[in-house]
C-alpha cells in the first residue's frame, strides 16, 4: 500500500522547482536556496509520515454492524468498528461509507484517530425502502497531517438488510401496526356489519352513509365505515421486474406495488378467506397459495422483502406466470394485477381473455413513479397514452385499470380494492 500524492503535492513540488530555477538565475540568492530546500524537506517528511500511515492502514480490522431486517419507514443505525491492530498510531484516518442505493441517507464520512491498540466507533442513520439492500465496501483513508501524500484502502465489509414494506394503511400509521391484520371495509350499513370508524370523507364515497354529527363537530364532511363478513379470497400478482425500481427510495413503483399487494393481502386474511400471489422478476417467478391466516401476510411480507433491484428489462414469462396464476385460483377469487411501467397491456389482455369468468373480479394497476423528474413524466406520459389506447377494451371484459401517479392516488386506489372485496365484483 503506497501513498500517493495529492494536488496540494504537485503544488509544492512545482514551487521548489520553480525557487530552485530562480535561485540560480539570481546567481545562488540564500533566501531562494533556503526556501527551495525547505519546500523539499516538507515534501520528503511528509512522504515519509505517509509512508509510515500507509503501513499501520494495512493492519485495521474494519467492521459494519447493521440490522439483519428492519420495516419501511424505520430509521437503522449502522455502526462502523475500526481496530488498529499496530503498535503505531494513526492519528488522521477518514471513514467513509455509503448505505445502499435504495436508501434515504447521505452515509458517512468522518475523521478519527487511533493510538496504539486502540479502538473507535461512527456511526450514522439510514432509512431504507422495501427490499433487499446491501452495502458496499468501506473506504479509508490517511495521510500526512499537511494532506499532501494519501493512502487509500477499500475494504470488503459486506452486508445486508431485508427490509419489510408496510401496507398502505400501516404506511400511513407511521408502521407502528407491522404485523396486524387490517379488516374488510365495507361502505354499507347493515345489521350484519360492526363499526369500524369515521373517517374523512374520500371521493367515492355514498353519501348516504355520511355521519352528520361527525361532520357538525369538525366542520369537514366525515363518513360512516363498517367491518364486512363476508368472505374473501384474493389473489396478488406483482410484477418486480426491472423497471419497476428506478425513481426516488421509497416512491418507485416497486415500493407501491409491494404496499398494494400487502393491503390486499391483509383484506383477505381478515375476512378469513384465502391468499395466493405471484412475484415476477424478468424470467424468474413462483406462484404460493392457497396461505390462510396471519402466517399468510407474513409469508408475503418476508418474500417481498428478499426482492432487490435486478436489471431484467424484459417480462419473458408475463403469459407464463399470470396464466399459472389465473389457472389455480377459484373463479370468484379478487385478482389484483399490479404491473410496473413498460409492460405492454396486449400482453396481459390475452391472458384474461383466457378466463372470461374472472372478468367482474380482476383489477388492473399500472404504477407509475411518483415524482416530478423528467424521466418519471415520460414513464407517465407512456402510461396514459396506454390508458387512452387500451381502456375499452379493459372496460369490455371488465377489468378496472388505473394510474398510481401520486400518494394521494395510491389510497384512493387502496379504498377502491376495499370496495371491490367488499363487494365480490367489479361490474
Amino acid at each position: 500500500m503506497k501513498a500517493e500524492p495529492t494536488v496540494k503535492a504537485v503544488g509544492v513540488g512545482f514551487i521548489a522547482l520553480a525557487l530552485t530555477a530562480l535561485s540560480l538565475l539570481k546567481g545562488g540568492s540564500l533566501i531562494l536556496v533556503f526556501a527551495s530546500l525547505l519546500a523539499a524537506a516538507t515534501l520528503a517528511v511528509a512522504y515519509a509520515e505517509a509512508t509510515r500511515a500507509a503501513g499501520v492502514l494495512s493492519t485495521l480490522r474494519v467492521e459494519r454492524r447493521t440490522p439483519t431486517r428492519t420495516a419501511e419507514g424505520v430509521e437503522d443505525r449502522v455502526t462502523i468498528t475500526v481496530e488498529n491492530l499496530s503498535v503505531e498510531s494513526l492519528p488522521y484516518l477518514t471513514v467513509e461509507d455509503r448505505p445502499p442505493s435504495r436508501s434515504r441517507a447521505s452515509g458517512y464520512k468522518g475523521r478519527v484517530g487511533l493510538g496504539p491498540r486502540e479502538r473507535a466507533e461512527a456511526w450514522y442513520v439510514i432509512r431504507p425502502a422495501p427490499g433487499y439492500q446491501v452495502f458496499t465496501g468501506i473506504l479509508l483513508s490517511t495521510g500526512d497531517p499537511l494532506g499532501l501524500f494519501k493512502a487509500y484502502r477499500q475494504v470488503k465489509a459486506a452486508s445486508s438488510i431485508t427490509v419489510m414494506p408496510l401496507s398502505l394503511k400501516e404506511a400511513a400509521r407511521g408502521g407502528h401496526a407491522l404485523g396486524a391484520v387490517e379488516p374488510i371495509v365495507s361502505r354499507a350499513r347493515g345489521a350484519s356489519l360492526e363499526y369500524y370508524q369515521i373517517r374523512e370523507y374520500q371521493y367515492g364515497d355514498d353519501l348516504r352513509y355520511a355521519s352528520w354529527t361527525a361532520t357538525a363537530r369538525t366542520g369537514r364532511l366525515m363518513v360512516w365505515e363498517g367491518l364486512s363478513d363476508v368472505r374473501v379470497d384474493v389473489a396478488v400478482y406483482a410484477d418486480l421486474s426491472g423497471p419497476s425500481w428506478p425513481g426516488t427510495p421509497g416512491d418507485a413503483p416497486a415500493d407501491w406495488i409491494m404496499r398494494i399487494a400487502l393491503t390486499a393481502a391483509s383484506q383477505a386474511v381478515s375476512s378469513g378467506g384465502s391468499l395466493w400471489y405471484t412475484i415476477l422478476r424478468g424470467e424468474v417467478w413462483e406462484v404460493e397459495g392457497p396461505l390462510k391466516g396471519s402466517d399468510a401476510i407474513e409469508a408475503l411480507r418476508l418474500r417481498l422483502s428478499l426482492v432487490g433491484p435486478d436489471n431484467s428489462t424484459f417480462r419473458v414469462k408475463l403469459e407464463d406466470s399470470l396464466y399459472s396464476l389465473l389457472s389455480r385460483t377459484p373463479p370468484s377469487a379478487a385478482k389484483i394485477i399490479l404491473l410496473a411501467p413498460g409492460v405492454s397491456l396486449g400482453r396481459v389482455l390475452g391472458v384474461l381473455e383466457e378466463f372470461p369468468s374472472t372478468s367482474c373480479t380482476t383489477l388492473v394497476l399500472l404504477v407509475a413513479p411518483v415524482g416530478g423528474s423528467p424521466f418519471e413524466e415520460a414513464v407517465r406520459r407512456v402510461e396514459e397514452k396506454l390508458y387512452r389506447e387500451w381502456r375499452h377494451r379493459f372496460a369490455r371484459i371488465g377489468v378496472g385499470l388505473g394510474l398510481v401517479a401520486s400518494k394521494g392516488e395510491a389510497f384512493s386506489y387502496a379504498a377502491r380494492i376495499g370496495r371491490m372485496l367488499s363487494r365480490g365484483s367489479l361490474c
